[in-house]
């Protein structure tokens, strides 16, 4: 295309793509390539060479006539190069603009009014030319003109192809159409394709998925079974791993370990972490603070209600020894070379000694106004005598020194004015500090054999312990004073004979090492004393009883550590999960059990039973308000009876029975802000059994023993309408009716011996009937009748037509005595006739169970669960006299489980653990929050 002007350089371009996209298979090539300077022609020198050459090249030259062209020497010169080398009938005019005027007259142009012809073109056509124009086209009034390309395009086409313009464009749509069908085929193909490729992909997904999920499983099991493992011997890890492995996959078998593993370690209160191994570990007399020394010298302080230690300060080496006053605000601590005393508020003062000497021991008196430090002669130097150093605490400076000849392991203050020195073989020096007189015993204080080891004294100085033979009872000795060796006994088997057993600050009790690490606590007494059994304390290793202390002057409670963590323990606690609450509830006739019930939200607990300053048989109904500091029991004297709610939250008491001083009935005042309706029996020979409140008619309804059917109203407590005993239910003669009413009122569950009948209170008749000969217990699970038979518990539906599924109840402790559950059936307790607790799910599968409260005779039990089944609450009579009633409370949801065992492992698990313990890569969900 030869050219000439900037319009035609910017339309040219669009006019050869025009050309070259000329309909055709689509799969060949274009059908002509077009030679243009502006798009053909690389940079560089000698243009005219290069035009020349595309000149050479072309069939074709098509000019394309316009003033600019006609005035262009470039376009005279393409042109002249034409007409010598090829002929005039392979050039073709096209007009971007100006004008082509043939003159007939002349058979030759019209140079005047030709505006757009060449000067090279005159003389060389012989008749008229066929030109084409570009037709510019107006879109509106104003708007820019764009030229019609494609009519050019076909024409120049149709003549370098030699064929009509009409066949060109027949073709074109030919081709246009066989082109559409190869894209629609092409199309179905890339449908076809991409539809298979989105179900290989979500096959894959799905197998991934699968395999991701087969993985993330198995990687709970295998720390749900690392934690199985670890509940006896650390609890720590135990719990982290059980949460870990619920976070992965909550299922009812990791629901189970994470249950499991909050149970275990029943005495371990709480852990927490220090920053390096705990050595060595002092209690405060005051049993509120533990201070710790580290492998890395530092001293640290722990309130052992809190979750977390604080540095007091540092030492140059491993702390060896640690004394502190009665509210641990004094500590005096031996690490390394030195020694130093803190006092709260002052600084750290270094005590210096000797050079020669190296302090190994230290005291504080009880006043906390005095400490000693008995340095040892180093190693070379044991010709040289060690001392003892006196300290006034005030001012941290040293009053008094003595030089000391006798090496002894422990030193203790005997009062104010007397240290005691122990040594390895059980003898004891007495030293009055006042004037440094020295009482030495001339003999043994106790039969201690010299292959064995000597314990630290109590902190009161009294007593201390030695290890005897293995497997012997743990023989104790008194301390000083003169006195005679004793026989008192503490009544484990001596594990081994390299520890010996850590005394309680009076000396009354004593903890013990196990071979397994745990630890036993167990009383000091005579060996003709009966005394109560050791308790074994299991769920944190202990290797060492220079980390286990007392705390205060508890004989219950103690610390300990192992490796970073430290421990508190409480002999008495009932479980980690158990937050109890003192009532005054008390045991009954040997046959009578107390009833708890708990309000819809399950912030108040309803117990029935008698109570403390009542006489033998007389009950109460107590209001108990749960997680609630101080909160103390309302007490609804003179009525036995089971408690339900109204939508309102109104309470309705039905009174089980008549008691002396008439039937109360109607309103009641319990305090300023509560008010309840007490239902008295209709029949004063047959009790109310059970009660429940219908939303559906706004009524409560009772069941007596004589199976009659009352509805009332639960805001005056007025009859509307009594039911008759079904006639399909017989009064048994051997035993009570048994009957429960579905929590919303709407059915009731008969067994009389031969049958277990439900009838629907709504439609007044009998919507199910089962074989009950063989039937122990009913009870309603939420929506469903749970019904114990045999060795299995029954699940059917709540209208007794259709047994849904079976689950073992193969306790060995014994059958169940009573069943709870939330109000969808999803969580059941079940208590047996030993006192044990076990929670299932909907399933039957086995969550936890937990041991009695109290194992004593009087200490009768009842359970509940609140409504959305987090809270298991048990009500446990006292003993007028003895111990008092408590009702114990447990969060046993998910979420709950999780949030105490991460706050009592005090930390998670470290990197370094982790790897050890599991060895594969940690998920990001399996920690503690």
């Amino acid at each position: 295309m030869s050219y000439s002007g900037s319009r035609d350089r910017t339309l040219l371009p669009a006019l050869q793509k025009a050309i070259e996209r000329q309909p055709r298979r689509w799969y060949r090539p274009p059908r002509f390539r077009v030679f243009l300077d502006n798009s053909s022609i690389s940079i560089g020198p000698k243009l005219w060479e290069k035009i020349e050459s595309g000149l050479r090249r072309s069939r074709w030259l098509v000019v394309i006539a316009s003033p600019e062209a006609a005035a262009s020497k470039w376009v005279d010169r393409e042109i002249a190069w034409w007409i010598e080398h090829r002929s005039i009938e392979t050039l073709l005019l096209v007009v971007s603009a100006g004008e082509l005027v043939w003159n007939d007259a002349d058979h030759a142009w019209d140079q005047e009014r030709s505006t757009a012809l060449p000067p090279r073109l005159l003389g060389h056509f012989d008749a008229e030319p066929v030109w084409k124009s570009i037709v510019w086209l107006h879109s509106g009034e104003g708007a820019v003109s764009d030229p019609d390309l494609t009519a050019a395009a076909v024409s120049i086409t149709s003549v370098v192809r030699g064929m009509p313009e009409d066949d060109l464009r027949s073709e074109g749509l030919r081709e246009t159409r066989r082109n559409l069908r190869w894209a629609q085929s092409a199309g179905a193909v890339l449908v076809f394709l991409l539809v298979l490729a989105i179900v290989v992909a979500q096959i894959a997904f799905v197998q991934k998925n699968h395999a991701d999920e087969q993985a993330r499983i198995a990687s709970a099991r295998l720390m749900a079974s690392i934690a199985d493992s670890s509940m006896t011997s650390d609890v720590r890890v135990a719990s982290l791993l059980a949460v870990a492995a619920y976070r992965m996959d909550p299922s009812p078998r990791h629901m189970s370990t994470l249950l499991q593993a909050n149970a275990a370690g029943r005495t371990l209160v709480r852990q927490v972490p220090a920053e390096a191994d705990v050595v060595a570990v002092e209690t405060s007399q005051d049993g509120r603070t533990a201070v710790a020394g580290l492998a890395n010298g530092a001293i640290v302080k722990w309130s052992v209600t809190e979750l977390k230690t604080s540095v007091v300060g540092r030492l140059s080496g491993a702390v060896t020894a640690i004394a502190v006053n009665a509210d641990a605000s004094t500590i005096l601590a031996v690490g390394g070379p030195q020694v130093a005393l803190w006092r709260s508020g002052s600084e750290q003062v270094l005590i210096d000694g000797p050079a020669d000497q190296t302090p190994d021991l230290v005291a504080i008196a009880p006043s906390g106004s005095v400490a000693a430090v008995h340095r040892a002669p180093r190693r070379g130097f044991q010709q040289v005598a060690g001392s003892i150093q006196l300290i006034d605490i005030a001012s941290g400076r040293v009053t008094d020194t003595r030089s000391e000849d006798w090496h002894p392991q422990s030193v203790v203050f005997l009062g104010e004015d007397k240290l005691a020195l122990l040594n390895g073989a059980g003898t004891t020096r007495l030293i009055d500090i006042g004037d440094w007189s020295v009482t030495d015993p001339s003999s043994p204080l106790g039969p201690c054999p010299k292959t064995s080891s000597i314990g630290d004294p109590a902190p009161n100085g009294m007593f201390f312990a030695c290890t005897f033979l293995k497997g012997e009872a743990v023989p104790v000795f008194g301390l000083g004073h003169g006195i005679e060796p004793d026989s008192r006994t503490v009544d484990v088997p001596q594990a081994s004979q390299v520890l010996p057993a850590v005394l309680s600050r009076n000396s009354q009790s004593a903890a013990v090492l196990g071979q397994d690490g745990s630890i036993y606590v167990a009383p000091v007494a005579m060996r003709e004393q009966k005394r109560s059994e050791p308790v074994r304390m299991t769920g944190a290793r202990v290797e060492s009883n220079r980390v286990i202390r007392f705390l205060g002057t508890s004989e219950r409670r103690l610390v300990s550590a192992y490796r970073k963590h430290l421990s508190v323990w409480d002999v008495d606690q009932i479980d980690r999960l158990a937050t109890v609450t003192p009532v005054p509830l008390l045991a009954g006739c040997n046959a009578c059990e107390p009833e708890i019930f708990l309000s819809p939200n399950a912030r108040t607990a309803v117990v029935s039973g008698a109570y403390d300053g009542a006489s033998t048989f007389e009950y109460a109904v107590m209001f108990q308000d749960l997680r609630t500091t101080g909160a103390r029991a309302r007490i609804v004297p003179n009525v036995e009876g089971t408690p339900s709610w109204s939508d309102d939250g109104g309470v309705v008491i039905a009174a089980q029975r008549v008691l002396p001083g008439g039937r109360p009935r109607g309103k009641l005042r319990l305090d300023a802000t509560t008010e309840i309706t007490v239902v008295s029996p209709t029949d004063d020979l047959w009790t109310t059994r059970t009660v429940a409140y219908s939303s559906s008619w706004k009524a409560g309804v009772t069941v007596d023993g004589h199976g009659d059917i009352t509805l009332f109203d639960p805001a005056t407590g007025q009859v509307r309408e009594r039911i008759a005993r079904p006639s399909e239910v017989g009064l048994p003669t051997d035993f009570p009716l048994q009957v429960d009413i579905r929590p919303d009122g709407e059915l009731i569950a008969f067994r009389d011996g031969e049958n277990v009948v439900v009838f629907d209170v709504r439609a007044r008749r009998v919507s199910g009937t089962i074989p009950g000969r063989e039937v122990l217990g009913l009870w309603f699970g939420g929506p469903n009748l749970l019904l114990q038979r045999g060795s299995v518990i029954e699940v059917w539906r709540g209208g007794g037509s259709t047994p849904m599924r079976t689950f073992a109840d193969n306790n060995p402790a014994g059958r169940a005595r009573q069943l709870a559950s939330d109000t969808s059936g999803s969580v059941i307790a079940r208590r047996d006739m030993a006192g044990y607790i076990t929670v299932v799910d909907s399933g039957g599968v086995v969550l936890g169970t937990f041991p009695p409260i109290r194992t004593e005779w009087y200490a009768k039990a009842s359970i509940a669960l609140s409504d959305d089944g987090r809270y298991l609450t048990t009500a446990v009579a006292g003993l007028e006299g003895g111990p008092s009633g408590v009702i114990v409370e447990r969060d046993i949801s998910p979420k709950g489980l999780i949030k105490t065992a991460c706050a009592r492992a005090g930390d998670d698990l470290t990197p370094d653990e982790w790897n050890e313990l599991v060895g594969i890569v940690r998920p990001p969900g399996a920690r503690c929050p």
